[in-house]
């Protein structure tokens, strides 16, 4: 009976020794453990693309003013909501009884159409206040026109 209960005892041990060490986990050694987890396939859902509005077209006058050595009048302005080459710039000076026409070319650039800066000779205007607006056409853009700015010719 001692054999017995030995055995037994010692079924228990390793018993009791089998269910610990398989309730610590693997071994930090184990190359298992080492492996980083397989990603599972993830769907992303986008929302709907939007087409954007576009702009306005609108015609902007950026400056308008006498050069400082008085030889000139420089003006310059844009076009937002249109990118196209080749399409007619206009300058009109007025005075409210005469006017100065100065055309010029517009120009695409990265975000809109540049009219590029333009000079007028100052003995094609007169003294006093003087309005410089810019006018826009081309054959894909109706014509538009901007608001005007004021320059003094001394």
């Amino acid at each position: 009976m001692g054999v017995r209960r030995r055995i037994a005892g010692i079924a228990i041990i390793v018993g009791i020794t089998i269910g610990a060490s398989a309730c610590t986990g693997p071994s930090p050694d184990d190359p298992d453990t080492t492996r980083a987890p397989v990603p599972t396939e993830t769907f992303v859902t986008k929302p709907p693309q939007e087409t954007p509005t576009p702009l306005p077209v609108e015609a902007v006058m950026v400056i308008a003013s006498v050069d400082m050595d008085g030889a000139n009048v420089s003006v310059s302005g844009y076009v937002a909501g249109v990118i196209e080459e080749a399409g007619s710039c206009e300058y009109l000076l007025s005075n409210g009884t005469d006017e100065v026409r100065v055309p010029s070319t517009g120009s695409a650039d990265r975000a809109q159409t540049s009219c590029g800066v333009v000079q007028v000779p100052i003995n094609q205007v007169s003294r006093g206040s003087w309005t410089v607006a810019l006018e826009y056409s081309s054959p894909t853009t109706p014509k538009v026109v901007s608001s005007p700015l004021t320059v003094e010719i001394p």
